[in-house]
């Protein structure tokens, strides 16, 4: 059965819309929400370790908090969405990732990392789309430090 194409749209422009939401509440609140973007059985397969599940992706943004000031921005770039139904969708798009350690303003460098991202998404036909699991391909890292506990400690 084919989809209403506004329909598709719709679903298309949520999805996006919630994926940006997510990356505000990361950079302006760091993360403090972040968990609530999630389904409670999650995936998250980030380049220094996999998070199981929304409680374990909330844990990591209240670690980094812990960490001090930090400031990042990450940018969604070619965000494409393809809709199965009404309850299920992937996305694929670019992270840039402009981040450092302390408070703005800090001296203007690339991206610390440009990744390729895909996520699955899910809505229960209540609440709003959800990311079900999300996988990292780093493309290009450098030009400054990321945060993040590896597995098994710090962060090389």
């Amino acid at each position: 059965m084919t989809m209403d194409p506004v329909q598709t749209l719709l679903i298309k422009q949520d999805i996006h819309e919630r994926l940006l939401a997510y990356w505000r509440n990361v950079d302006d609140d760091a993360g403090r929400q972040a968990g609530s973007f999630w389904t409670e059985d999650a995936v998250w397969e980030a380049p220094a370790r996999t998070f199981n599940g929304r409680e374990e992706i909330q844990g990591f943004f209240d670690w980094r908090l812990t960490r001090g000031d930090r400031l990042a921005l990450h940018t969604v770039a070619n965000f494409v969405a393809e809709v199965q139904d009404e309850r299920s969708a992937t996305s694929t798009w670019y992270l840039l990732l402009y981040a450092a350690d302390g408070t703005p303003p800090k001296p203007s460098e690339p991206p610390v990392q440009v990744a390729a991202i895909s996520d699955t998404w899910v809505h229960d036909g209540d609440g709003p789309w959800l990311c079900s699991h999300r996988t990292f391909k780093v493309l290009f890292e450098g030009g400054g430090a990321l945060s993040g506990p590896a597995a098994g400690g710090e962060r090389k």
